[in-house]
Order: structure tokens, then C-alpha cells, then sequence
């Protein structure tokens, strides 16, 4: 089972599982078969838009060295876009589908507790995909 967590920002009442705020840094590692990787990941410039959408100029780079990427992350009430890409659906809940060709992604819990080196982070949403539709493993 592949899974990933993103820790819940509160806003009010509300948990941000994708925080779009100018000059938000994080760190990604991955330990995989393959090898470890990691990425650094900024927001460059994020902006309100009509009808409450957020659009973020953000920034992705290898740990291991290479050129970064820049690209639009759009946010509104139905989801996390990334170049016009449903990449998140919201609002966040437990069993919630959405597939993101080749993969199966679903939403396990909004609770999630998860320790990495940075500390022991709780109210994470956690994901859990299915690789080629769950073909090449889950």
C-alpha cells in the first residue's frame, strides 16, 4: 500500500490540506525501491481570484539537484487543480474517489497521525493510491 499525508492547516473552523500562502516552503522525501528521492516545494505568489478561488504561482525543485519547475496551482471549493488537472477533490472525507490516470486515489482518513524527522504532525489527511489502477500494486 503507497500512501502520502498532508497535514491540516486550520483556518477558522476549517482544515487546509493544500495551504496556498506566499513564500510557503516543504520538503518532500521518498524512500522508494528504486532509490530515495525528494523534492523543495515553494509558493511563489498566490493571489485571490472571484468567487473565492486561489491561484498560486509555485515552484518545484529535486533535492539531488536539477532545474526547478514552476507551475499554476488554482484552488476553489470543488478542488486542487494543477494546470487545469483535478488533483485534490474538497471538501476532504474519508472514502472519497478520484482517479488520476494511470492511478486510483483514495481518501482514507482526515485524522491521520504521521512522525518524520521534522516531528509528529496530526489531523493529516492521508491518501492511499492504487498504482495502474491498482495493476501495478497498491
Amino acid at each position: 500500500m503507497f500512501a502520502f499525508a498532508a497535514r491540516a492547516v486550520y483556518t477558522g473552523a476549517v482544515r487546509d490540506y493544500y495551504p496556498l500562502r506566499e513564500g510557503l516552503r516543504l520538503e518532500y522525501r521518498c524512500r522508494r525501491a528504486e532509490g530515495d528521492s525528494g523534492w523543495r516545494f515553494e509558493v511563489v505568489s498566490a493571489a485571490a481570484e472571484a468567487g473565492g478561488a486561489i491561484r498560486a504561482l509555485c515552484r518545484r525543485a529535486p533535492l539531488a539537484g536539477g532545474a526547478p519547475r514552476d507551475f499554476t496551482v488554482t484552488k476553489k471549493a470543488d478542488g486542487v487543480y494543477i494546470g487545469g488537472v483535478l488533483e485534490l477533490p474538497l471538501p476532504a472525507r474519508p472514502g472519497r474517489r478520484w482517479d488520476l490516470h494511470p492511478n486510483s486515489y483514495r481518501m482514507d482518513r482526515l485524522d491521520a497521525v504521521k512522525t518524520v524527522p521534522a516531528g509528529t504532525f496530526r489531523d493529516c489527511l492521508r491518501v492511499v493510491y492504487a498504482i495502474a489502477g491498482g495493476d501495478a500494486g497498491w
